[in-house]
């Protein structure tokens, strides 16, 4: 099996790695800037980085078409061969990048097709989250790859959609469109418009056995227009009012069951049975300690809220696994905070922190806690108890989720 020809230009071959004369350039800062990745296609400026590798921005001299170029180290280091220290660790992947395209004069691109790619993901993890992606990209709600370029040995190259707006973290935080329409009406649609997609696109994943596990406003990119409001007979999802499209797959895992206390995701967004074993001696103590099998009554006295931990103790499953799924559908819940309140529940979905009161007052004392220090609905407030059960294997499934969304009269309170 061999990597097919090249399709975005026109022959395959050799390609000099030089500046344009035509273009008055200076040596870049980042030295991508300015540089041919092809005989089409230039690098034109760093989008972003990471410990994977780079995000640029790259154009088609002959169409002026915009893409965003995930460069992935075919093999990548160790971070001992760099640095323990993430940061370091980040500079030293970007370092490697950037001195190969200045050292080497002349690159050999090739464009990989998707049985290439997927015989390759059987024993690399870069080929790996490439395949994954590749078997869910063809969603409205999911970034589109239209190439993968091979670069000698050396990297990868996934071309993508370029959302100039940038990812949903930056809209909520700095551009604050949700919470910055003064009509709730159309505030709370705009809310339900984005939740909606998120939950549709993870959903389609789960559909085709692909599990994210990395769900952040960071790995969703936005297209918003301020001026255009749904109409009212409009679906509720409306992809010209807004449109999110989820991105990097480099967590992503087929496995329907993970095992507990793995730490994959980032940890605002990890469910608790990421962070902990399940079957660790301290969180049983501190269940047993505050709830008896017998125990009707919370310790609010609302006698409602109280964590079940006969059933928690006693769930027929392996301990030490946990649905996969159960841990996007975590994700989501933080998500869906985040779009309606601007704000995150906790730090990180574990007991016993001086800095986590909330997640365990959530789960050990008062399961009302979020409505009392957020400004959301008690019927969202209801939806958000079912999302954030410490079992997973108990949490609402998506359809679910995705109903009680569509039929909660508000998620938020005040005007």
């Amino acid at each position: 099996m061999t990597a097919k020809v090249i399709s975005i230009t026109e022959t395959p071959g050799v390609y000099p790695n030089l500046y344009l004369e035509n273009q008055a350039i200076r040596k870049p800062t980042n030295l991508l800037d300015g540089c041919l990745l092809t005989k089409d296609l230039i690098f034109k400026e760093k989008l972003g980085a990471g410990s994977f590798g780079l995000i640029y921005l790259v154009e088609n001299l002959h169409t002026g078409r915009l893409y965003a170029a995930k460069i992935l180290l075919m093999n990548p280091p160790t971070s001992s061969a760099g640095s323990r220290d993430v940061r370091e660790y980040k500079k030293y992947i970007q370092a490697k990048i950037f001195d190969y395209f200045s050292v080497h004069s002349e690159t050999r691109i090739k464009s990989l097709d998707e049985e290439y790619i997927a015989a390759l993901a059987q024993t690399n993890d870069v080929f790996k989250e490439i395949h994954l992606h590749l078997k869910v990209h063809n969603h409205p709600n999911i970034i589109t790859i239209h190439d993968v370029l091979e670069v000698d040995d050396f990297a990868l190259v996934t071309l993508m959609d370029y959302y100039e707006q940038g990812d949903l973290y930056h809209s909520i935080v700095d551009k604050n469109i949700f919470l910055s329409i003064p009509e709730r009406q159309e505030r709370e649609k705009l809310m339900k418009n984005a939740i909606l997609q998120i939950i549709e696109a993870v959903s389609y994943c789960h559909s085709r056995g692909v599990f994210h596990c990395d769900l952040k406003p960071e790995n969703i990119l936005v297209k918003y227009s301020q001026q255009r409001f749904k109409a009212k007979d409009s679906p509720m999802v409306d992809l010209s009012q807004i449109h999110l499209v989820l991105i990097d797959f480099g967590l992503a895992m087929e496995d329907s069951r993970i095992r507990s206390n793995v730490c994959r995701g980032s940890s605002f967004y990890m469910p608790p049975e990421r962070v902990s074993n399940f079957d660790d001696p301290t969180i049983i103590s501190i269940l047993n300690s505050s709830y008896s099998s017998d125990d009707s009554v919370s310790a609010n006295g609302s006698g409602t809220d109280s964590l079940d931990y006969n059933q928690y103790v006693k769930c027929d499953r392996d301990y030490k696994f946990s649905p996969t799924a159960g841990g996007d559908v975590w994700s989501i819940g933080v998500l869906c905070l985040n779009i309606a309140c601007a704000r995150n529940p906790w730090p990180i979905a574990r007991f016993n922190e001086r800095k986590n009161d909330v997640f365990s007052t959530f789960m050990l004392h008062n399961s009302n806690v979020l409505a009392l220090i957020l400004p959301i609905s008690s019927g969202f407030n209801r939806v958000l108890k079912k999302v954030f059960t410490l079992d997973p294997d108990r949490r609402i499934s998506l359809t679910k989720l995705r109903d009680a969304i569509s039929n909660c009269m508000a998620l938020t309170i005040g005007h």
